[in-house]
């Protein structure tokens, strides 16, 4: 049966603190959905990468099955610190790019609301390229969800197809847009059951469930 790895890179900086809650009530619906799915459908097989970053990256979880994952909570979401934003998705894609099967699928979303400040060992040219290599093999899908987008990717948002805006200072916009993206993340499992390259980085956000 062919998998979908899910690296979740989320940004734990200090501008993150005041949407604490709100985030990691994000994350955790998103979860559970994501569980819901599995256990209702044997198709669906899906392995997670749970990075967290701020002045360093932090894997929290690498290539667990998503049913064996715990929730965030006060304690293991704790923003302070810088955003080392290209670092974390660096090393999230090194420690998935080995697991991946030719018939399986890797969804990367990056959650953040900050611009990259503090990454030590990779520059944007580096990250983009690195984007724009794995989105030509067809089967990894980028996707953004942050603040001022236009802000703190660049020449990034160019590198990768699929990105959503959401405004970090209203506790119902972070709550709807964790909300828009489970709903995107269920018509992508979905679709992508008969094609693993059925849904493209252009379409995660518009696909529609039949």
């Amino acid at each position: 049966m062919s998998k979908t790895f899910i690296n979740v890179i989320l940004d734990e900086s200090g501008s993150m603190y005041e949407t604490r809650r709100d985030t990691v009530g994000g994350f955790n619906t998103w979860l559970k959905d994501r569980k819901t799915e599995e256990s209702e459908d044997p198709t669906i097989s899906q392995i997670l990468t749970l990075t967290k970053f701020n002045t360093l990256p932090t894997t929290i979880y690498s290539a667990q099955p998503i049913m064996e994952v715990p929730s965030l909570d006060d304690g293991s979401y704790r923003p302070g610190g810088n955003t080392a934003l290209f670092d974390a998705v660096a090393n999230s894609i090194r420690l998935t790019d080995p697991l991946v099967g030719v018939d399986d699928r890797v969804l990367v979303l990056i959650i953040t609301d900050g611009e990259e400040n503090s990454s030590r060992e990779t520059s944007r040219k580096q990250i983009t390229e690195i984007i724009k290599e794995r989105e030509s093999r067809g089967n990894y899908t980028f996707v953004y969800l942050g603040a001022k987008i236009e802000d703190w990717a660049k020449d990034l948002i160019r590198a990768a197809s699929t990105r959503t805006t959401m405004d970090s200072s209203d506790p119902n916009a972070i709550k709807s847009s964790w909300r828009g993206l489970s709903d995107s993340n269920r018509v992508y499992n979905r679709v992508g059951k008969s094609n693993t390259r059925a849904v493209s980085t252009k379409s995660f956000y518009t696909d529609k469930d039949d």
